[in-house]
């Protein structure tokens, strides 16, 4: 059981949570790794991380942050959380397919896998439910 409690609006424990909702912030979690793992990987000259010289390393460093945060929010209840999550991978989608397109490396498959994957739990009834997207039509609110 993740130690982060869904509450509800009014402030009441929401129960647990169902199963597409924990697979998906398990599998944001796990993402965000793998993007950081990346990081290293593209970044590392030697025994030095560098930055500066890989915008490739500095770009999917921001998305991984990104998604460790989306993920934590996610697995916590967090409103908005879907729309962030679903932000981070059409972000990596984005790159990943860029990155494709121009030098078709081999570590934008998993990237790419993962992406569409998460995506596709997004799309579940129960995520859905669980984090709806809120759309406020109210004139007062629009002001």
């Amino acid at each position: 059981m993740s130690k982060f409690k869904a509450k509800r609006e009014n402030g009441e424990d929401a129960g647990p949570q169902p199963f597409a909702v924990r697979v998906s912030g398990r599998l944001l979690m796990i993402q965000a790794a793998g993007l950081l793992g990346l990081v290293w990987f593209l970044a590392s000259n030697g025994n030095e991380l560098n930055l500066i010289e890989s915008w490739e390393a500095a770009l999917w460093l921001i998305i991984g942050l990104y998604a460790a945060v989306a993920s934590l929010n996610f697995l916590r209840g967090a409103r908005g959380a879907r729309s962030q999550a679903i932000l981070v991978q059409g972000f990596a989608l984005g790159l990943a397919l860029f990155i494709y397109a121009t030098q078709k490396p081999t570590f934008v498959y998993p990237v790419l896998f993962s992406s569409i994957l998460i995506v596709l739990y997004m799309q579940h009834p129960d995520v859905r439910e669980r984090f709806p997207f809120e759309v406020n039509t109210r004139e007062q609110d629009l002001r």
